[in-house]
């Protein structure tokens, strides 16, 4: 099973690595923090609990902070 990820206007094809598979562990694979990406599944906004199935589209984005 597999998902479509874009992150840095990269996309690729990724394998679920188990069966229960989160945007939270997807994160933690990719060493990124929850408090600065923005997680998107198949257009919608999604917390880091949603799980990922085969087919699923997710897009993260880095938010950027400023003054």
């Amino acid at each position: 099973m597999s998902f479509t990820l874009r992150f840095n206007n990269v996309e690729e094809k990724r394998e679920i690595s188990k069966e229960y598979y989160t945007i939270k562990d997807l994160l933690e694979e990719l060493d990124l923090s929850s408090q600065i990406i923005v997680s998107k599944k198949n257009g919608e906004l999604v917390i880091e609990d949603e799980l990922i199935h085969d087919g699923d589209k997710i897009h993260l984005v880095q938010i950027i902070y400023g003054g």
